[in-house]
């Protein structure tokens, strides 16, 4: 499991998860679920320069979920 991206965030056995093929990782799977929160309740204009900055927040959510997760391991 990589500490950087938590791993898989659902993986179907370990054997694929090896070979790259367990799907989106639990970094991208925390930033999806972050932007559930920062898009409609910012009532963030669908522009580039927004976009930008929305994800830009939310994959620092998610890195700051997954540095606080590997202080647990």
């Amino acid at each position: 499991m990589s500490k950087e991206t938590g791993g898989y965030a659902f993986p179907t056995t370990k054997r694929d998860a090896k070979r790259g093929l367990g799907g989106m990782t639990l970094r991208d799977y925390f930033a999806g679920q972050a932007l559930n929160g920062i898009i409609p309740r910012g009532g963030i204009r669908v522009d580039r320069t927004t976009i930008i900055e929305a994800h830009e927040v939310a994959y620092l959510v998610a890195d700051a979920m997954i540095m606080e997760r590997n202080k647990h391991e």
